[in-house]
């Protein structure tokens, strides 16, 4: 009788353990996906940014189509690439935007560079690494290509920027992005003034 008892016990034992250790795998799969869900949500939001009317008129071009940013501090930034000026822009066509002859252009003071918008996704020609760009030139690789698919889809290496390598050193690389938490917010909505705290 006491074997059976203790044999019972055992049983009883490892069910309670198998059941236990399925119910934390069932609530970490179930976080997982909301936070999934969570981080895809403000990914599309994110990609739904759209400057506002003003923002359009802060931006000259040159006689020889360089682009400039007119900022608050009085000072002209330059789109390095087209892709820096999309990233802000979109498609808003280069061609729409006002030419301002070279003299008066170079009446204002250079500031430097335009970096990408928040949010970004960015890589150089020889490094393998997908960065995410969080703020006035901090950038943050991922660990894995594997957790950038997981958040942006099959078709996240159609939302990758190159950026020459020349440009590159303008930019702070910061902590690998692990996982799902370590994810940050990205701003939905954020102008050039405000990316340099320059409002």
């Amino acid at each position: 009788m006491k074997k059976i008892i203790i044999i019972l016990s055992i049983i009883s034992g490892v069910i309670l353990i198998v059941v236990m250790a399925m119910g934390i795998l069932t609530w970490q799969k179930f976080s997982h996906d909301n936070l999934l869900v969570e981080k895809k949500a403000q990914v599309a939001e994110e990609e739904t940014y759209k400057p506002e009317n003003i923002e359009y008129h802060k931006v000259k071009r040159s006689e020889k189509n360089d682009l400039y940013f007119y900022a608050a501090d009085g000072k002209r930034y330059v789109f390095p690439t087209i892709d820096v000026y999309r990233s802000w822009y979109g498609d808003f066509m280069i061609e729409n935007l006002k030419i301002a002859d070279l003299q008066t252009l170079y009446q204002t003071p250079l500031g430097g560079n335009v970096t990408f918008r928040p949010g970004t996704l960015m890589k150089t020609p020889s490094i393998p690494s997908i960065y995410l760009v969080i703020k006035n030139g901090l950038v943050r690789p991922f660990a894995s290509q594997e957790l950038v698919a997981e958040i942006y889809g099959s078709g996240w290496s159609q939302k990758v920027y190159e950026l020459p390598e020349y440009y590159f050193s303008q930019y702070q690389i910061g902590e690998p992005i692990k996982s799902l938490k370590e994810f940050p917010a990205l701003p939905a909505q954020i102008n050039i003034n405000q990316d340099k705290g320059l409002e």
